[in-house]
């Protein structure tokens, strides 16, 4: 064995996987900026950035990146596109039309981000498993958090207040998860066109949840107080879903609404002082089972599609239009 050949090439092959090692991309020093930080940086790598507002227009089209912030950090507006796996955690964005735009990007992570003030806070579309965990999305005047066609998305343990429209739209994006999250302040979380979503054990103060022509959708565990737009729970063209376990207090117009849906579970909600209509169904097929409704304006249960089209067993109320 030839001694000098074997170690040139041992000291060869570790300065080759050494290239490989994830390296730290500091900023403000020593790149200035974000995006020089990340035209750097090679997939693994990390972007660190140091207290600042750093009126940028960040683009990422890297896959494998991590960005991470800390205690004011403030990024103007960030858009991902083809950045598949990005992880970013602490960074705050906002004041700007759409604060981050996430296109074609798949298993992208906000964790602890804050965005706020403009029209739409994330905006993601054609990009699956987004995760969103522990963010704060506050004072948007359309959308705080909007999916399109993208599918299999958690929305978990994060904030958001004051959004004047749609805290959260899913728009044809299927098997979604929204749990544990805390709604303030007239936003509803919009479902359309998007199967198998589940909005579970939420607490919604003066918010909403609505499904519209979606099915095999689960409402479970939220605690809902005052809904706004006239409703707490609202199902249209809504079918093969459930709505259970769910507490609702006060309201403006009506409870729970399932129009124009069908072969629905409505089973063991609680609603005290719901509005004009504690629960209102204009389609056959449903089924109502062990719900309590209390101290409606006007009719605790009351059934558009007539005697016997619904099926009613256990449910606890004092009038309705039967």
């Amino acid at each position: 064995m030839n001694l000098r050949t074997t170690s040139f090439a041992f000291a060869a092959a570790l300065l080759a996987s050494s290239s490989a090692y994830a390296i730290d991309r500091n900023v403000p020093a020593p790149y200035s900026t974000v995006q020089s930080a990340i035209d750097a940086a090679q997939s693994g790598d990390t972007v660190r950035i140091g207290p600042g507002v750093y009126e940028e227009a960040v683009s990422l089209t890297k896959s494998g990146i991590s960005i991470v912030g800390g205690k004011n950090v403030v990024v103007r507006t960030m858009t991902l596109s083809g950045a598949n796996g990005t992880f970013i955690k602490k960074v705050a964005f906002g004041g700007v039309q759409t604060a981050v735009t996430v296109q074609t990007s798949h298993g992208v992570t906000f964790k602890g981000c804050e965005f706020g003030l403009g029209e739409f806070g994330l905006a993601v579309d054609g990009s699956s498993d987004l995760v969103v965990l522990k963010c704060l999305f506050a004072a948007f005047t359309d959308t705080a958090l909007r999916l399109n066609n993208s599918p299999d998305a958690e929305i978990i343990k994060s904030v958001f207040a004051d959004n004047d429209l749609h805290s959260i739209a899913l728009l044809a994006s299927d098997a979604g998860l929204v749990h544990a999250n805390v709604f303030a302040g007239a936003g509803i979380v919009w479902t359309h066109a998007s199967d198998g979503v589940a909005v579970m054990e939420n607490v919604l103060k003066n918010s909403s949840i609505l499904y519209t022509s979606s099915t095999g959708a689960l409402v479970m565990g939220n605690v809902i107080k005052n809904g706004v737009f006239g409703y707490s729970i609202y199902f249209v063209n809504t079918d093969d879903s459930a709505i259970a376990g769910n507490k609702i207090k006060g309201g403006q117009d009506h409870g729970i609404i399932i129009h124009q849906s069908t072969n629905n579970m409505i089973i063991g909600n609680k609603l005290k002082k719901p509005g004009a209509l504690g629960i209102r169904v204009t389609e056959g097929g449903n089924t109502f089972q062990d719900n309590v409704v209390k101290k409606s304006g006007s009719f605790d249960i009351y059934d558009e599609a007539g005697a016997g089209a619904n099926t009613y067993i256990g449910n606890k109320y004092k009038s309705t239009n039967l």
